[in-house]
């Protein structure tokens, strides 16, 4: 007999088991899709975490937006620190200055305070401490490095105070040897690295000042000028150094052991595809290192720098750090130094100071600075210290670069120099200076002139850029001893 109940049964076993399987499908496609959604949340909100500028370190553009913002509120509550030269000169303080703002509708002009900088010396400074503009956030020079410093509030309301090396009344006598030129004058100790003086000027009816109310008046005039304008020179206008760089020829002659070579000059020569001349192509005979350096003989450094092939050149220019970047307390110091494919051509036009070189007056008075101290070379700093509420919170030091030339040829060139200065330039024996001049065509008919003299104490370096091609390295002379009698009568 057929069981209907037992039949009956088994099928709603069966749907009952179907319909379980179909809820625990949708179970799991409901914790699929659960899970799919926390995925999206979760990113979503490290996403909003990450452009989030409540912490540090998440997001760089974020750091950095967060970091201008405060930087620019600081600068609008924060009276700028003083800047000082070494014996407490003030060269820079805070003040309230009061911007323009011009209404273009009605044409009417109001004023607004707000905290600025004001040089006391403007034209012996602009160039090299720079400004900080509050308004735009723009800043350049000293001040625009140290910016974070000077308008790092202290208990008195204001910025850190800067103390630097500089000697005021020389920096304002070596502007004053320059003024009104393309030009640069710089003063080192020989002994620490500090920088006593660092002028700079260029060719300009109205003198350059980055005092807001003058600057904001004669900016037009002055951004019209050649676009190296609001370079400082000395530090920013890397150029060929012309017959300067016979001195690190000079020492790679002596480091190699060659002091004795000598060379038949015969005022021009030709050498790979090139020709190498003296100025005026006058022929020297047979010559050696001595009569090289004070005729500024090219024949010479070009001969020799081929004895000595490229790589000993290179060897003795990387010592002096030519062609790598010097990190400095106040700037960075960019030079070149290629020898390409080392053919005799560049090799000997390397060797008397022209080729792919380029250094900035500043690294051609850090040569002269190693050589005067028994060949080792300093670091040039500017910072003496920054003193906020009374303690020192950042201290300048002297820092060793290296031994480009060994302590016994070291004074073997300081001999050359010497007799250089006193029997082809005419200076008195009794200054005891050092010397050497150079020459560089660096574009179209401009030419840049140095003037480079050092003595147990100080290296004074003038460069100046001209158009007279009359006019070398040798007319700078007189500006270079007028420095070195202000040091001399007010050590």
């Amino acid at each position: 007999m057929y069981n209907y109940d037992k039949v009956r049964y088994i099928n709603l076993v069966i749907l009952r088991e179907e319909k379980d399987m179909e809820i625990n499908k949708i179970k799991k496609r409901s914790q699929v899709i659960a899970a799919v959604f926390v995925v999206i949340l979760v990113i979503f909100c490290g996403y909003l975490f990450k452009c989030s500028a409540s912490f540090a370190g998440i997001n760089v553009k974020t750091d950095e937006l967060r970091k201008s913002t405060v930087d620019k509120l600081l600068k609008q509550t924060v009276m700028q620190g003083s800047i000082y030269d070494k014996d407490g000169v003030l060269l820079s303080e805070g003040i309230v200055g009061k911007k323009v703002i011009y209404n273009k509708k009605t044409k009417e002009k109001k004023y607004k305070d707000y905290l600025t900088g004001k040089l006391t010396y403007p034209e012996e400074y602009s160039w090299l401490l720079g400004y900080v503009h509050t308004d735009t956030n723009h800043s350049c020079g000293l001040k625009g490095k140290y910016e974070q410093y000077l308008y790092r509030e202290g208990k008195d309301g204001k910025g850190a105070d800067i103390h630097l090396t500089l000697n005021n009344k020389l920096q304002r006598k070596a502007y004053e040897t320059i003024e009104g030129n393309d030009a640069s004058a710089i003063v080192l100790d020989v002994h620490t690295g500090k920088v006593l003086a660092l002028a700079s000027a260029k060719e300009t009816e109205i003198p350059y000042n980055v005092n807001d109310e003058v600057y904001g008046t004669n900016y037009d005039y002055w951004s019209k000028k050649d676009t190296g304008f609001f370079k400082t020179n000395g530090i920013q206008d890397a150029a060929e150094p012309g017959s300067v760089f016979k001195l690190v020829t000079a020492s790679a002659i002596l480091e190699n052991g060659r002091e004795k070579d000598t060379v038949k000059d015969t005022g021009t020569v030709e050498i790979g595809n090139g020709t190498v001349s003296n100025n005026g192509k006058v022929a020297r005979g047979k010559i050696g290192l001595q009569e090289a350096l004070g005729y500024s003989s090219n024949i010479f450094f070009a001969k020799e720098a081929l004895k000595m092939n490229g790589t000993i050149l290179k060897e003795q220019a990387d010592k002096f750090l030519i062609g790598q970047n010097i990190n400095l307390d106040f700037t960075t110091l960019q030079s070149n130094f290629d020898l390409g494919n080392k053919g005799e051509e560049i090799i000997a036009a390397t060797g008397y100071g022209q080729g792919n070189t380029l250094m900035t007056p500043l690294h051609i008075a850090m040569v002269a600075q190693a050589i005067a101290n028994n060949g080792k070379m300093l670091k040039p700093y500017m910072v003496e210290k920054i003193v906020q509420d009374k303690k020192t919170i950042l201290k300048g030091k002297e820092e060793t670069l290296g031994q480009p030339v060994s302590r016994k040829n070291a004074k073997k060139l300081k001999t050359l120099l010497k007799n250089v200065a006193t029997d082809y330039y005419g200076i008195d024996s009794d200054l005891g200076l050092c010397t050497k001049t150079g020459t560089s065509q660096i574009a179209g008919s401009k030419y840049k002139c140095y003037f480079l003299a050092f003595s147990d104490d100080y290296v004074v370096l003038v460069s100046k850029v001209t158009e007279d091609t009359e006019e070398y390295g040798r007319h700078l002379q007189s500006s270079v001893l007028n420095i070195f009698e202000y040091l001399n009568a007010n050590q």
